[in-house]
């Protein structure tokens, strides 16, 4: 279940369901429809679907309530859009080796900490459809907040638990090279309501969207992060198949080891 296999994109024409797709776009809840079949499937608390991964991660960073200056701890390997978050919001980031599989190094994590003052947060990729090892890590970090980069790992576990489950944060991507894509699209999850609603203020220009545009003393600065119905509703579509899209993965995978093989 890889970045690369562009599963998402091939199967979409596939999946979708001409008349369900309408029905859900034109009810005009097409992405709270989309976000409780998330918590369904992750068996998490609350759901925020974005306009991208990166504004998942923007969003995650700045809920923190950062001061202009603070550290971020980021693993050597990843994509670009992790240090561009770290960078705008204002922050420092620490990059810190990785292990044999390209992860966050627990190691070099542990070193770190015992050494330099305390990141405002720390975030880990899951590569290539695997997981780091997201538990050693929380072991280590302790206190300090986790955000999970799961933008190529959609669907994976570690220790029969999916990532993205595990720190105070977990960001998803859906653009058109995922499992599931919906051209574009980004998603958070968390499971405390203070962190939710920090997403939601953020990713709505500071405000509560509990009914509608409201501002008030809990208001804080934010940007327009609002993810398109028609992308919404194509999420949820596909996920309902998720099985078959990932059994398609897996068959494919096999098929190409072993002409590997030969």
């Amino acid at each position: 279940m890889g970045y690369r296999s562009c599963y998402g994109h091939e199967l979409t024409g596939e999946l979708i369901k001409k008349d369900e797709f309408s029905d859900l776009l034109l009810s005009g809840h097409a992405k709270s429809v989309a976000e409780q079949h998330i918590c369904s499937f992750f068996n998490a608390k609350y759901a925020q679907l974005l306009s991208t991964a990166s504004a998942g991660l923007k969003s995650s960073l700045m809920s923190l309530r950062p001061t202009p200056g603070n550290t971020v701890v980021v693993p050597r390997v990843g994509f670009i859009s992790e240090i561009n978050m770290i960078l705008s919001a204002g922050l420092i980031p620490i990059i810190l080796d990785v292990d044999k599989d390209n992860h966050l190094s627990p190691s070099a994590l542990a070193d770190y900490l015992s050494t330099n003052p305390k990141p405002i947060a720390i975030i880990v990729s899951h590569l290539d459809g695997s997981s780091a090892n997201i538990t050693e890590i929380l072991r280590i970090a302790r206190d300090v907040p986790i955000i999970e980069d799961c933008a190529q790992s959609f669907g994976a576990k570690f220790n029969n638990k999916y990532v993205g489950t595990f720190g105070k944060f977990g960001c998803f991507s859906f653009n058109c090279n995922k499992i599931i894509s919906s051209g574009e699209g980004g998603l958070v999850l968390c499971a405390n309501q203070e962190d939710y609603i920090n997403i939601v203020r953020y990713s709505n220009n500071g405000s509560d969207l509990s009914s509608g545009l409201l501002f008030n003393n809990e208001s804080f600065f934010g940007e327009n992060y609002a993810i398109a119905d028609v992308c919404s509703a194509l999420i949820a579509m596909q996920l309902q198949e998720f099985n078959y899209i990932k059994e398609s993965l897996f068959k494919n995978y096999k098929h190409v080891t072993s002409l590997l093989k030969r």
